[in-house]
């Protein structure tokens, strides 16, 4: 697995090219295990990051997926681009990764 300080190195030196090569070396990795490894190192991901660093092109489904599948929680935060273009960010609220053996509580503060 790479770490983010690696990713970070990769995308400053030989851009999404070398990310897409790095993916491509480690075999036929899937959709949920690239969001995994990035979830390992980043809180949250947008469609437009998942699409040009991932050729993931059903993030929402992807989400779905971790949350039913594999007990993530996510936060869906819209935001707003510097065009006033509106967004998708989903946002880790628990990583089982990071937790294991732990469940996540469900906490309501109404």
């Amino acid at each position: 697995m790479v770490d983010k300080e690696e990713l970070e190195t990769i995308l400053e030196t030989e851009g999404l090219e070398g990310i897409l090569e790095l993916i491509s070396e480690n075999g036929k990795t899937t959709q949920k295990e690239l969001l995994i490894n990035h979830f390992n190192s980043y809180s949250s991901i947008t469609n437009v990051e998942a699409q040009a660093v991932y050729k993931i092109r059903a993030l929402p489904r992807r989400i779905f997926e971790l949350r039913e599948r594999d007990g993530y929680s996510f936060e869906h935060r819209w935001c707003r681009d510097a065009t006033g273009q509106r967004f998708m960010k989903y946002v880790v609220t628990f990583n089982p990764n990071e937790n294991p053996g732990q469940e996540q509580l469900d906490i309501n503060y109404d």
